[in-house]
């Protein structure tokens, strides 16, 4: 992500369920020191989450990916794989806040990248089976967005049985997702193309997105 050197706290406030609404939750913050010149990895158990929904391994590689995906970029290193999600992944996804230490008087602001900001993550996972009749599409930034700018066709969804799917495209500042929720019950049995464009929304300097987000799902019949 970029983050300049310094403590940091990771939490995880939250989980998506099958429509992709937030489901709260309580789990300690952990500490993380990132220094200049280094690789941070990070490996948290949530107490409150049935262990049986996450795969071993899934969510330290999904936090190291988060932390570590810019790093190695700049250093022409490859991404390591994921392992394979578990059968109920989409009850175990989750998404990931970074707190900076600031002043004793208010210790902890949200942090992000120094850089444009990126998708960290998106919802539904890429080739998901989805049995919900409506989904919160929900793209994850790494980096708070200029909500003025965010243009209403976005995000685009295009079944290939059913073409365009209309929607509406909204920006939770509070969270930094960008949310795409159908206007009718999803086509089923069909395959989803979701498309986040580059220039759909502006960051708070200015800039686009670097690059159009897509990937794909399905419903089941």
């Amino acid at each position: 992500m970029g983050l300049p050197a310094g403590e940091y706290r990771l939490r995880f406030p939250a989980r998506l369920d099958e429509n992709g609404h937030a489901v709260t939750l309580d789990e300690k913050p952990r500490r993380v020191r990132v220094r200049s010149g280094e690789v941070t990895e990070v490996d948290a158990v949530l107490e409150h989450v049935n262990r049986g929904l996450i795969a071993a391994g899934v969510l330290t590689a999904v936090v190291a990916a988060v932390l570590l995906d810019d790093w190695l970029d700049d250093h022409d290193l490859p991404l390591p794989p994921l392992p394979p999600p578990p059968p109920d992944v989409l009850e175990a996804i989750f998404y990931v806040t970074l707190d900076a230490a600031t002043s004793p008087v208010e210790p902890w602001q949200a942090a992000g990248p120094v850089s444009t900001p990126v998708v960290t993550s998106h919802f539904p996972p890429a080739d998901a089976r989805v049995a919900a009749r409506r989904v919160r599409v929900t793209f994850a930034l790494s980096a708070p967005l200029d909500a003025r700018t965010l243009r209403a066709d976005g995000v685009t969804v295009l079944a290939e049985e059913h073409g365009v799917v209309p929607g509406n495209t909204t920006y939770d500042p509070d969270r930094w997702w960008i949310v795409w929720e159908s206007d009718e019950d999803l086509p089923r049995d069909d395959t989803l193309h979701v498309t986040l464009a580059a220039d759909s929304v502006e960051d708070l300097g200015g800039d686009d997105l670097p690059a159009s987000v897509s990937f794909v799902f399905r419903t089941t019949p």
